[in-house]
């Protein structure tokens, strides 16, 4: 465990909101950086997307959501309801602006850009990941047996090797395989799927719930304070520090931190600033572990839709709807999960399924927000990750506390800052008070 240092400045009272994966790898980078500690939420620590995710560390998955082959997709998106992914079309309308912006990144030059700066990411997330999973005696729940990507088609052979071929570009270990080697590692697998590359340093966690619920466990050892409520207001007080409402309290802090996933921009709002994050909603239904046997996660790579071996059973998971954060649930899209996957895996019981919805937080770049509000310095942000969450919430964390306690952060977090998108301060409420 690093050593804790007091934070230069003198102010150690820390108020994270949100703890899920994300605010709960903060408040414990944070805990180690010296500064007291609240973690805040409405629910208990591991709830949301941080319990219903698809539990994969990824090591490859460096290209950002927006590109051109997405936006000439999106007209079939508002009509096909059984597309990996897909958009509402009553909510299409209030979704034009975060697309404009989502339509600017999908130039050759920004792919480029973006993916740069996920590859670095990746590339640093491990160690911090497993710093803090180490400590909190949690290495039982995570995997080192890499991510399966499979092809099928006449084109698949072509697919696999360009799929290869980027990742060795990006310098991502990556291993090509053939029918006879698919069929040695998933026996189970459809005969059509003849083609696949395997990423030996992804892993996954058998429990992506009680992962996060051992890192609050040891936040609290530690000396943590757990607080529950849901946050109304965020002001400033007298003095520089900063306060946040709830229903039933008043909590006081020196820094506050927007932790809290696709909800985070209802707080940053709170806070005077206006940021372009949208709810990438994910369902997915977990089967009892019957009919077929799985030692790692199996991707279909045309539609990166997956099924992974969890502790509870198969996990189907990795489609995307826009609907916004208050639409009810579409429970078909979670239900046609078990024809998917059984393109893959025929042999697949679908007996006892249980189905969720959560919603990933999704900026139009891929890339997180991590740093301080420009007109408010003591208020944070580290959030959107969208399907990165799991992967990136340790490193995100320690580059957040890093910055906070006045050292170099680990991350050049020039490139996750709040102001890069025009137009985020437009509310400006905080500046009037």
């Amino acid at each position: 465990m690093a050593p804790q240092q007091s934070p230069s400045n003198g102010r150690n009272r820390v108020l994270v909101v949100g703890a899920g994966i994300v605010g709960t790898c903060c408040a414990l980078w944070l805990q180690r950086l010296g500064f007291a500690v609240t973690l805040l939420d409405r629910n208990a620590p591991g709830s949301g997307c941080s319990a219903g995710n698809a539990g994969i560390l990824h090591s490859g998955s460096v290209l950002p959501l927006a590109t051109a082959g997405i936006l000439r997709r999106v007209p079939r998106m508002l009509l096909d309801p059984d597309g990996p992914l897909v958009v509402r079309w009553r909510y299409g309308a209030s979704l034009m602006p975060w697309f404009a912006r989502f339509a600017s990144h999908a130039r050759a030059s920004e792919v480029a850009r973006i993916t740069h700066i996920l590859c670095v990411l990746l590339r640093e997330a491990p160690a911090a990941t497993r710093a803090l999973v180490d400590e909190a005696g949690a290495a039982h729940l995570l995997r080192d047996q890499g991510e399966l990507y499979v092809f099928q088609g006449e084109t698949a052979a072509a697919t696999t090797a360009a799929k290869v071929g980027y990742y060795q570009s990006h310098g991502i270990k990556v291993i090509e395989l053939g029918a006879a080697e698919l069929r040695e590692r998933v026996p189970a697998l459809s005969a059509t799927y003849r083609h696949g590359c395997y990423l030996p340093d992804s892993a996954f966690t058998i429990d992506p719930r009680a992962l996060t619920v051992a890192l609050a466990e040891r936040f609290l050892t530690r000396g943590g304070t757990l607080a529950q409520g849901d946050v109304i207001d965020i002001q400033r007080e007298e003095g520089g520090a900063v306060s946040a409402k709830t229903s039933d309290t008043t909590l006081s802090c020196d820094h506050l931190v927007i932790a809290a996933g696709a909800f985070s921009r209802r707080l940053a709002s709170r806070a005077g600033t206006d940021v372009p994050l949208e709810a990438l909603r994910g369902y997915h239904l977990e089967l009892p572990a019957r009919g077929a046997e799985l030692y790692g996660p199996l991707i279909d790579g045309d539609v990166n839709f997956g099924v992974i071996p969890m502790a509870g059973g198969h996990r189907l998971a990795g489609t995307i709807e826009f609907a916004g954060l208050d639409a009810p649930p579409n429970w078909h899209r979670a239900t046609m999960l078990l024809a998917m996957a059984r393109k893959m895996l025929p042999t697949l019981d679908g007996t006892g399924a249980a189905q969720w919805m959560g919603h990933r937080p999704g900026l139009p770049d891929s890339l997180p927000m991590i740093g301080p509000l420009p007109h408010w310095p003591n208020v944070w942000c580290c959030f959107g990750h969208g399907t990165l969450g799991l992967t990136t919430a340790a490193v995100s964390g320690k580059a957040l506390a890093e910055a906070m306690a006045g050292l170099q952060p680990s991350l050049d977090l020039s490139s996750f800052r709040v102001e890069r998108f025009s137009g985020v301060d437009k509310l400006a409420k905080v500046e009037a008070r």
